[in-house]
């Protein structure tokens, strides 16, 4: 949890599921019940940093009072977040509906001219007569039931394409809109003199206001003194007070431009500090590994490795794969991958040892065949070395196996290596992992979409019957016709 939140539910509703804020990133410290003053009255006052309520309609009966209710809020610093709608001001898409709903709200309220109708216009534009006709019974003192009658008895489709007429639709073809009541007025308390996060021109507050950010920042000075940054996790508690609430908070305000340019040069001038959330996760996270390494003399972490209470072992695997280009959408950065780098026994494999095994079982093969065509599925000590050896090729064409130390040379001193794989190669690869589908299912009519060993056997089996058909294989290579048709069931 990065924030906390007042939750707000009028008389008669129920809290129901997601009180607790869990689900929309907040913690939720107190419930307010119908009374949405008090419950801003708490933000306005420091206590918490949002308004939550279940539904939008909770909080605003129409556009103008969600205006008026945003227009507050970010006056005194604070958020809302309305659960049924996914709505969170302190985002960028929340933010950016609040700005949408400004304008509609000020595009209603501004006079223009050439307004349409009320009622229903299509009556009068694609049935004129209709339409005088009624208006002249109803002028010569026709009731609503009447003229419905009528037009019933006539066969008369309603402007919505119906066959039947009622009081109702004769009087929305007359242009009557039913009026609504008016919605009641959102009461807010009084205006705030000065927004609770800008500039204090009074001063700096008391050390001991946990509301003054020289008391937060005092606090966070005491931090990088101990610690040597500024980076920790949104959950850190220094002395019984969530400091790490409150770094999460500045980043936040920075992000809405609501923090003054003093208060930004003294934090970004912390050693370790970010204003990007992932960033400082990302730098907490780096540091719990500085110190795992300082202490371990390694920077293998072990998977299920907790340091300080974070999943360090799962951050480093998340890492390595964000490297690999695993999580698409996840990037490092020049800087962090040097930072990594430089850390003793770093590795972007994740096992120390597992190039090392795959590498060994080439050379065994190689030395007892006398060649390095492995066939499909081939295990050698315990290594499944074609696939071992496809994902080295891969590596080397992403240019990822290049900056893994001598690994390009090594397999370049095998006999018979070669970064790419010839079609005969591949031909070969792919009629074993046919041999293998033969001999376990007893034919060889393999599903169009079938996968033996990591090979798509199905594709390729299909590509060969194109193949035969075009005349191509014939001509070039009339012995693989002859041990294709060779399996039990084969046919073109």
């Amino acid at each position: 949890m990065e924030r906390t939140a007042v939750a707000y539910y009028p008389a008669g509703v129920g809290a129901g599921p997601g009180t607790d804020g869990a689900q929309v990133g907040v913690d939720v410290i107190g419930v307010v019940r119908d009374d949405l003053v008090r419950a801003l009255e708490r933000v306005g006052a420091g206590g918490a940093s949002a308004v939550f309520v279940a539904r939008l309609a909770d909080a605003a009966g129409s556009s103008r009072e969600l205006v008026a209710l945003f227009d507050w809020l970010d006056a005194a610093g604070g958020d809302l977040i309305a659960l049924d709608v996914e709505l969170d001001t302190a985002t960028r898409a929340g933010a950016h509906v609040a700005r949408v709903l400004r304008e509609v709200e000020r595009w209603e309220r501004e006079p223009r001219s050439g307004r349409p109708p009320r009622g229903r216009p299509g009556l009068a534009r694609h049935s004129p007569g209709l339409a005088r006709r009624i208006r002249t019974l109803r002028d010569a003192g026709e009731s609503l039931q009447a003229i419905a009658n009528v037009l019933n008895e006539e066969g008369v489709p309603t402007p919505r394409g119906g066959h039947h007429w009622r009081p109702s639709s004769v009087q929305a073809a007359l242009g009557y809109r039913r009026p609504r009541p008016p919605a009641p007025d959102l009461c807010l308390p009084p205006p705030l003199r000065t927004p609770r996060d800008s500039v204090d021109q009074r001063g700096p507050a008391p050390r001991g206001d946990t509301n003054s950010f020289e008391f937060w920042f005092g606090l966070l000075e005491r931090y990088v003194q101990d610690n040597g940054t500024a980076a920790m996790a949104p959950s850190t508690v220094i002395d019984g007070l969530s400091l790490g609430k409150w770094c999460s908070k500045q980043r936040s305000l920075y992000g809405r431009g609501k923090l003054s340019v003093e208060r930004v040069e003294r934090l970004q001038a912390l050693p370790g500090w970010e204003w990007n959330h992932y960033d400082a996760k990302w730098e907490h996270m780096v540091t719990l590994l500085q110190r795992f390494v300082a202490r371990e003399k390694t920077a293998l972490v072990p998977r299920e490795h907790l340091e300080d209470g974070e999943p360090l072992g799962r951050w480093v695997k998340k890492q390595r794969d964000v490297y690999k280009g695993v999580h698409g959408g996840g990037r490092l950065t020049k800087k962090q991958i040097d930072r990594l780098v430089a850390l003793p026994g770093w590795t972007w494999e994740r096992g120390p040892d597992k190039w090392e095994r795959g590498h060994r079982a080439l050379m065994a093969f190689q030395k007892r065949e006398g060649h390095i065509k492995v066939p499909a599925g081939h295990i050698e000590n315990d290594v499944r070395l074609d696939a071992w050896i496809i994902r080295q090729r891969q590596h080397f064409l992403m240019g990822r196996i290049q900056r893994q130390g001598d690994h390009v040379a090594r397999l370049e001193d095998v006999p018979g290596w070669r970064w790419s794989e010839s079609y005969a190669e591949r031909w070969d690869r792919h009629y074993a992992a046919l041999v293998k589908f033969v001999k376990r299912e007893g034919r060889a009519s393999v599903p169009p979409k079938h996968v033996e060993d990591d090979v798509m056997l199905g594709r390729w089996v299909g590509n060969q019957r194109q193949r035969y058909r075009s005349g191509w294989m014939q001509a070039h290579h009339p012995l693989r016709v002859v041990r294709l048709e060779e399996f039990p069931g084969w046919t073109w």
